[in-house]
């Protein structure tokens, strides 16, 4: 259900002599049994069972949204009779989507990794702890399952690495994920090698060519504005033309012209973006 105040709800644990406390907000499943585990562990840790006569009353502090105290009031004669599992059942059917399951599993099935926006291992936690809220329902997802799921989510970059190293033939989930997690970083340091090389590449070329960023004042009375212009690149083997070159709008054009200069191979890609200071 959505909340007025969109901001997520937050469990927190912070006293180990009370239980843990709910913030007001957005109610979400991951949240929801995450609260559930700290009420969990807060009577392993005590070694107190709260009696089932005082699990709500116990409970009616701890949730600081005025609407759901709103709720434990009003429906206070009737809570208090359940158990914390049944409890949390009602809390569940009357504060999250009826559907929150299949979106939940869904979400984890349809997870692409793109690595231009994380790496492997926060998109992976993200799943994990989606699978984790599904835990008990049909709808969780054994370590197995979880795995090929993962794996079906790499990008082509990362996928084509693990199939190199035989990760397929990995059978325990946490193994596969650490040497994923290797092979990712080992992947992202080569990027940013490549970005490095490839932008050092450029400004060799930009100084080579004397290409740069100059202004002009026209010979008419009328004065024109500051311009930013590419000299013929005759002269570096390259090109036999004159580029006219807008660095904000045709920077891939010029990566593409290094990466065929440096590699012997014509390339221009679309994810590269390197910054020029012209």
């Amino acid at each position: 259900m959505t909340m007025p105040n969109q901001t997520e709800v937050v469990a927190t644990h912070h006293k180990q002599k009370h239980l843990p406390v709910m913030s007001d907000g957005e109610i979400v499943p991951c949240v929801v049994k995450e609260f559930e585990t700290l009420c969990k562990n807060y009577s392993l840790q005590t070694g107190k069972a709260i009696p089932v006569a005082e699990c709500v009353p116990a409970l009616f502090g701890r949730f600081e949204s005025p609407i759901v105290l709103g709720w434990l009031t009003s429906e206070y004669s009737w809570l208090t009779p359940l158990s914390f599992p049944k409890f949390t059942t009602k809390f569940q059917a009357e504060w999250l989507s009826e559907v929150w399951e299949e979106d939940y599993w869904k979400k984890i099935y349809d997870a692409c990794l793109e690595p231009e926006k994380e790496n492997f291992f926060s998109w992976m936690a993200n799943i994990r702890q989606l699978n984790a809220a599904l835990c008990g329902s049909p709808s969780y997802l054994e370590p197995k399952e979880l795995c090929h799921c993962l794996e079906s989510g790499l990008d082509k970059d990362l996928k084509g690495h693990a199939c190199l190293e035989h990760t397929n033939n990995l059978t325990d989930l946490s193994k596969w994920i650490q040497k994923i997690r290797d092979i990712d970083s080992w992947c992202q340091t080569e990027h940013k090698c490549f970005l490095t090389n490839i932008e050092d590449h450029i400004g060799h070329l930009l100084k080579k060519a004397n290409v740069g960023s100059s202004s002009y004042t026209n010979t008419t009375t009328n004065t024109t504005p500051k311009t930013t212009n590419m000299t013929s690149m005759a002269d570096t083997g390259v090109m036999n033309r004159t580029l006219l070159f807008d660095p904000f709008t045709n920077a891939r054009h010029l990566v593409g012209l290094a990466c065929t200069t440096w590699t012997g191979v014509s390339r221009e890609p679309d994810y590269l973006q390197i910054p020029l200071s012209l």
